[in-house]
């Protein structure tokens, strides 16, 4: 019997980091894969979860490297809301779970040398009924993948400037006004500026992608009410 020499292949010498660099060189761009429509429009493209960890997922096989969540912390974000009952005389207050912000602590490692690296990102989710948890974990977990391996789609949130994004309700238009009181009655030209609305505009500027709350506010034809319910989905 003769002993055998054995050769370990090049996934086994590498460890974590560098089958991060690996994955890095085989994968550094993703066209977007999906796009969201309003009222019949398209507003925009994005690049899916599911196409990012379909890809990864690929990789990672391919150079020996899993991922997993090991530490998760959730907090909720509670909205109340005041409502008079005028036939009873009472006023209500309602308090609901609007949306859910999570801290995901997620664990790359390399089962072949034991090396790994821990990774923490948040993600936030909006949703009427039960699944704002669901939608920040997903988010976390794409946001995750994209970030650490660098991962380039084109849609960058931040070409829009901030001024720009803080005039997104704010119009300015010449009117006239009359002026004065029985006889005296005359007309000015003036300048009116309609302020921007508050609640929208929080909810553009903690947009994952504000550009994109931003484009598809302006495009909304609906109640503010409506509009704001929209914003939240896209949390």
């Amino acid at each position: 019997m003769t002993d055998e020499l054995i050769i370990p292949s090049e996934s086994v010498l590498m460890g974590v980091h560098e089958k991060i660099l690996k994955v890095m060189e085989n994968v550094s761009y993703l066209q977007a894969d999906d796009s969201v429509k309003y009222d019949g429009k398209k507003q925009y493209d994005y690049l899916s979860e599911e196409k990012i960890t379909k890809v990864l997922h690929e990789q990672f096989v391919k150079v020996g490297l899993i991922v997993f969540p090991c530490r998760t912390k959730v907090t909720p974000v509670f909205e109340e809301r005041i409502t008079e009952d005028k036939t009873k005389g009472v006023i209500i207050t309602e308090k609901r779970n609007v949306k859910t912000i999570v801290e995901v602590t997620y664990k790359i490692v390399d089962p072949l040398t034991g090396s790994y690296e821990f990774i923490m990102v948040c993600g936030k989710g909006s949703d009427t009924q039960d699944k704002d948890t669901n939608k920040a974990m997903t988010g976390a977990f794409k946001y995750m993948q994209r970030q650490t391996f660098m991962l380039s789609s084109g849609d960058d949130p931040d070409k829009i400037s901030s001024a720009d994004m803080d005039n997104l309700v704010k119009d300015t238009f010449n009117a006239t006004v009359v002026v004065g009181d029985g006889d005296k009655v005359e007309e000015k030209k003036t300048e009116v500026t309609i302020e921007p609305d508050k609640e929208i505009q929080e909810l553009i500027n903690t947009s994952k992608s504000p550009a994109v709350a931003k484009k598809l506010a302006e495009a909304f034809k609906g109640s503010k009410e409506d509009l704001v319910k929209l914003l939240k989905e896209r949390q």
